[in-house]
């Protein structure tokens, strides 16, 4: 067997630094500095990729703008929408309930709360034929066939109806509420104009008018 000589090697790994010779620990430790700088430049281009997203996600976040936009304006245009084919609904067998018929012993007439303006229609004289139900007579039709020829007479008022006539579509209110417009109520305090008030004050009037029936017999004669 061969017999080593000269000094054993150092176990450096579990070498305490109070155990370093000082030349190896004055080139650990620049050794350690250097890679410390080597991290914090990785560090930094991090940093600025980070930056560079931050950037690219604002941007990102821009872009949503002319989308948002055009979905409010959209969104907009849906409630008038929903406005017109609840008023419109009215015109069709649906708009029953919304119709007031006023009777007295020689006429009809009806009415009905449009685009928040009280139209009203002479319906028919009692003798006289209907224009939906042309085989029997207008004091002999049922409640729903005298809906049926109150729509008819409204519709035929709205097609005919021209610009300037007492009779519009959308009335002023409803205009005002398509350019944004807000009115002051009897209070003084400013409201704005909502499908919903026009729903509660169809409402209030379908309530208050509901099946009113006038005798010309009843009426007071002026003195």
């Amino acid at each position: 067997m061969k017999n080593k000589t000269g000094r054993p090697p150092i176990d450096w790994k579990n070498l305490s630094y109070e155990e370093y010779p000082l030349e190896n620990l004055l080139g650990k430790r620049s050794r350690m500095w250097g890679w410390i700088e080597g991290r914090e430049e990785k560090i930094g281009k991090i940093d600025k990729d980070i930056e560079k997203l931050k950037q690219k996600i604002q941007k990102l976040e821009k872009s949503k703008s002319p989308h948002w936009k055009q979905i409010h304006e959209w969104e907009r245009e849906l409630k008038l929408m929903n406005v017109v084919i609840n008023q419109k609904s009215k015109l069709t067998d649906k708009g029953n309930e919304s119709i007031t018929l006023v009777k007295t012993d020689k006429h009809i007439r009806g009415k009905v709360s449009y685009f928040g303006k009280p139209v009203w229609c002479h319906i028919g004289s009692l003798h006289k034929n209907g224009k939906v139900h042309t085989d029997k007579l207008i004091g002999k039709m049922s409640d729903n066939e005298l809906y049926d020829e109150f729509r008819y007479k409204l519709s035929l008022k709205i097609k005919t109806s021209k610009k300037g006539d007492s009779f519009r579509v959308l009335p002023k209110k409803e205009m005002d509420k398509r350019k944004g417009v807000v009115t002051k109520d009897i209070t003084g305090k400013v409201r704005k104009i909502t499908s919903k008030s026009l729903d509660e004050r169809d409402e209030y009037r379908k309530k208050k008018d509901r099946s009113v029936y006038v005798k010309d017999s009843d009426k007071k004669k002026p003195k």
